[in-house]
């Protein structure tokens, strides 16, 4: 019987490996909470004669943001081919495009809500914490100093303090060592350049320009980091998009604050003005033209 990623990908041949990859872990968790008793082994062939119809109702997904909603049925529509989820899937697109169009916060972004100001204040005390972290490389760095060290040059990374902050699995997925110029994410010299990204089939390779103070503390890192890849956990084993969440999660102390949340923030502070976008919608109805058109009209005079 072919594996649960070969079936995805029989039912999806253009799916991509992140894309493939996080529906086998959703379809994982489901299959754990079908079969408690199935420790290590998974029974593709009893899990693929389960209904979507079963799934879903097994889903955690009640109280759940409706993007992580979203995810689940989608991994849930893949897996069973069952188009009837599809319905459900765009029932959920349209909600959420209903209320992104309000601008109003869901309960989720309430709970999750962070500062720009809130993020410069954890970049400062993880800095204060970690500095001389660094002079005991060739000493007493401990597991859990290097794990601290991790964290600051992770949320360095992640704080807009540098570079634009960007999705975690940019990040989860940078390498630094054995590296496919065409296909990784990777450092070249004073750039960052992203291969692998949520929209890289639209825009293709990315290269963001890294200021001296965070390639040095890059530097720094990866000459200290033996590993293949940038970030790891306890075991030394690549991180994924669960993994890299538990670490933000770990460095605000509490759970629900991620990079989405700071991307978020980094919006808000960047744009204060786009919190009347309902209002600026409608100028722009009222004018005939769109938010498509406005950078027509909008010049730096």
């Amino acid at each position: 019987m072919a594996t649960i990623k070969e079936i995805l990908k029989q039912n999806n041949p253009t799916i991509s490996d992140a894309t493939l990859k996080g529906h086998d872990d959703v379809l994982r968790r489901l299959y754990k909470i079908l079969y408690p008793e199935d420790k290590k082994n998974i029974d593709v062939e009893k899990f693929k004669a389960v209904s979507s119809d079963k799934l879903i109702e097994i889903a955690p997904i009640s109280g759940k943001s409706f993007a992580y909603q979203k995810n689940v049925l989608c991994s849930i529509r893949v897996w069973t081919d069952d188009k009837s989820v599809a319905h459900m899937i765009t029932s959920i697109n349209k909600t959420m495009a209903d209320q992104a169009k309000t601008q109003e916060p869901s309960e989720t972004n309430i709970k999750n809500h962070v500062t720009q100001e809130q993020i410069d204040e954890k970049y400062n005390e993880l800095y204060e914490k970690t500095k001389t972290y660094w002079d005991d490389l060739k000493t007493d760095l401990d597991l859990d100093k290097y794990m601290d060290l991790q964290d600051f040059v992770m949320f360095a990374l992640v704080s807009s303090k540098f570079v634009p902050v960007r999705r975690s699995r940019d990040y989860y997925d940078f390498k630094i060592r054995m590296i496919d110029l065409d296909k990784d994410n990777y450092l070249d010299k004073h750039d960052m350049v992203f291969n692998g990204y949520k929209t890289d089939k639209t825009y293709g390779q990315q290269r963001v320009a890294v200021p001296k103070e965070l390639y040095h503390i890059l530097r720094k890192w990866i000459r200290l980091n033996g590993q293949g890849y940038l970030f790891t956990n306890r075991h030394f084993q690549k991180l994924d998009a669960s993994s890299f969440a538990k670490c933000m999660y770990r460095i605000w102390g509490r759970q629900g604050l991620s990079t989405n949340s700071m991307r978020h923030a980094k919006l808000q502070n960047a744009f204060p003005e786009l919190q009347n976008l309902p209002e600026i919608n409608q100028t722009l109805a009222d004018m005939g033209t769109s938010m498509g058109s406005v950078h027509h009209y909008i010049k730096k005079l």
